[in-house]
């Protein structure tokens, strides 16, 4: 049975890191919704779109469990609503849903205005 993992975190609390150092060397297939916007090796995100980039980030974890293999996706998931269509597809394909939290906090290498980053902590919502 292929593991998801999802981790999820506020901007800055090392979801990539964890994923990349940790999970990665175990053999996991990675992605966020982050690397669907760099080109060329050059970060360029487009909030026109954000929907269109956690689709693919999706795709990619149908991709890699129904491949059997394990899959962990790094993104904010401050929602439980954004959270919802991984539940879906872990059990579509028995998959073994994980959830990780960070609640770390260092300097986040895409966001850096912290009106914005206030404003997404306070949409944050606890998931079970």
């Amino acid at each position: 049975m292929p593991i998801l993992l999802l981790i999820r975190g506020l901007p800055g609390s090392g979801k990539s890191t964890l994923a990349k150092e940790v999970y990665v060397p175990q053999g996991y297939v990675h992605f966020e919704a982050d690397q669907f916007f760099y080109e060329n090796g050059r970060y360029i995100y487009d909030p026109d779109r954000r929907q269109e980039a956690h689709k693919w980030c999706r795709d990619q974890a149908y991709e890699a469990l129904s491949a059997d293999r394990d899959m962990a996706v790094s993104n904010t998931f401050i929602r439980k609503w954004e959270v919802e269509p991984y539940r879906a597809l872990a059990k579509a394909l028995k998959a073994d849903l994980q959830i990780i939290t960070l609640t770390t906090q260092f300097e986040s290498l895409h966001l850096k205005d912290k009106t914005r980053f206030e404003e997404i902590k306070s949409r944050w919502e606890e998931i079970i």
